[in-house]
């Protein structure tokens, strides 16, 4: 659960560094292709924030696991 906080916290990072960019340009940059997060241990509200401040323009593709026990 701690490496899904380190994931996003470093995807949100970068995708501030790289606000004033296009996806197709950051992913260009970067190539990061799929991130799979699974069992995260981070909160719905924190996530919402993520991507909305353009955490989904990083990866190219973002797979999210969770299990019916956990909350996201």
């Amino acid at each position: 659960s701690q490496g899904t906080r380190l994931v996003t916290q470093t995807l949100y990072n970068i995708a501030l560094m790289n606000h004033d960019q296009s996806s197709e340009a950051v992913q260009d940059r970067l190539r990061i292709g799929q991130v799979i997060l699974v069992g995260g241990d981070i909160d719905r509200e924190m996530m919402g924030t993520f991507i909305a401040d353009g955490l989904l323009k990083v990866p190219q593709h973002l797979t999210v696991y969770v299990s019916e026990r956990e909350r996201l």
